[in-house]
């Protein structure tokens, strides 16, 4: 079997070594990485998945746990889930809004947009009332 460790050789008769280090790796250890490296290239083609699939496969998950942690019978599953729905799509919507008004005061850079007195106070008191619908 090979030596795995790192080998320093001495190219000249100079005395000193040379910085290149010459590196024996065992054939498993090889494909251990080559290994790595293709899983890593096929977890990361799976990140370009449509944004569609990532939501549905998301709310699956969360309609499984939320029934099991609430041990839902069927029959309650049924009334449940309908009202959750347009509960979560009223946030959902909510939160949509704030950001729209984050945009209106701030530019994509992050720059503070030049807004008058009224503007600023129209948009606060529309945050706010978008906030306190929320909580």
């Amino acid at each position: 079997m090979k030596d795995n460790s790192i080998l320093l050789k001495r190219e000249d008769n100079s005395g000193f070594l040379n910085t290149k280090r010459h590196c024996y790796l065992g054939k498993y250890h090889k494909f251990s990485v080559v290994l790595l490296i293709i899983l890593l290239c096929g977890s990361s083609i799976g990140g370009f998945a449509q944004d569609g699939d990532k939501h549905e496969r998301i709310k699956a998950l969360k309609v499984s746990f939320i029934t099991d942690k609430l041990e839902l019978t069927p029959t309650q599953a049924e009334k449940f889930w309908p009202i959750y729905n347009t509960y979560d799509s009223q946030i959902h919507d909510l939160r949509h809004q704030e950001k729209q008004l984050f945009r209106e005061k701030y530019s994509r850079d992050g720059v503070k947009n030049e807004l008058s007195e009224a503007e600023s106070e129209k948009l606060i008191k529309t945050y706010n009332e978008v906030r306190d619908k929320r909580h």
